[in-house]
């Protein structure tokens, strides 16, 4: 299947130049502050979030973090900044250790099923997943986008990174596509935008147990190398993977549809019949898996979309 295998092809792309990362940023968590009630938008937004019953704390990725205990805690903003269909969530985190077992549908981030970021399990693996509204699905059972398999592994920070737009959805973990799916619509509800838990009433629930830093919202989608360079500066040297290796090339994802962009910057959508052979160059040579011992290992790099029903859609 097509959407199965384009998490292979996006594994094997370089990392364009130097891209700005700071073109769309509309929120942005630093966690770097000590105040225990509010936390700093630093992208000029104004977006300054509510911290409840979450902790600062030392050794984040980039500076302080903050604890989020899995019972209560979660920060909520004040408003949605990006409000359209085209967006791009970036966050890290590192769970407890004693979670490691039980974060089965606990939530990074969320505002109802906008930019929703959440846990579930495979026999002993993860998936990450986010609800999305389809034509004739909507409410209890509203199509889920899954990414592939990951272990998480105890005192070790992971960056996880969602990117939607009109026709598709992309899941990221350490700067590495999860899979791409087609045909996703954001609910975004009248919920409150949430981090480390989820509100689809009553209240928040599904929280997060663990560290939670670097959050960042755009209201761009962003491309597969922005990604890998986001993760690349914000990582620790320990985490900072080598370069992929290169097809000549540059792929995106737009209108539900891989995208080639040569050297002067010209983008044309791929037939699928190149989409194919590109699938089966990226099947026959699969990009080594991150060997850092600081990186969870990747299980598989598939992606699929389910019928949920366990978290209600509103």
């Amino acid at each position: 299947m097509k959407a199965a295998f384009i998490g292979c092809v996006f594994a094997l792309l370089a990392t364009a130049a130097m891209a700005d990362l700071q073109r769309g940023l509309v929120l942005h968590y630093a966690m770097d502050g000590d105040d225990s009630a509010v936390v700093q938008d630093l992208s000029g937004s104004g977006c300054h979030g509510r911290i409840v019953n979450a902790v600062p704390e030392a050794g984040g990725v980039q500076g302080g973090c903050l604890r989020f205990d899995g019972r209560s805690a979660y920060i909520q903003a004040p408003f949605n900044p990006a409000t359209g269909g085209q967006y791009a969530v970036s966050l890290w985190f590192k769970p407890a250790p004693e979670s490691l077992a039980n974060l089965s549908s606990c939530n990074l981030i969320a505002m109802n099923r906008r930019y929703q970021i959440g846990f579930n399990t495979n026999g002993p693996h993860y998936r990450f997943y986010s609800f999305s509204v389809n034509a004739g699905s909507y409410g209890y059972g509203a199509l889920r986008a899954d990414s592939g398999l990951f272990d998480l592994e105890p005192d070790r920070w992971y960056h996880v990174a969602l990117v939607a737009e009109d026709g598709g959805a992309a899941f990221f973990f350490n700067g590495r596509p999860m899979g791409f799916v087609s045909g996703a619509a954001a609910n975004a509800g009248d919920r409150a935008l949430l981090v480390g838990a989820l509100d689809n009433g009553p209240g928040p629930r599904y929280f997060f147990p663990g560290l939670i830093d670097e959050v960042r919202l755009y209201n761009r989608p962003l491309t597969v190398e922005e990604v890998a360079e986001l993760f690349q500066q914000e990582a620790p040297a320990s985490l900072r993977p080598g370069p992929a290796t290169a097809l000549g090339a540059a792929y995106t994802i737009h209108e539900g549809r891989l995208h080639a962009r040569d050297a002067n910057g010209q983008e044309r959508a791929l037939t699928d019949e190149e989409t194919a052979n590109l699938l089966r160059t990226a099947a026959a040579q699969p990009a080594a898996p991150a060997t850092d011992e600081a990186i969870g290992p990747v299980c598989d790099i598939g992606f699929s979309t389910a019928e949920r029903g366990d978290q209600d859609v509103t």
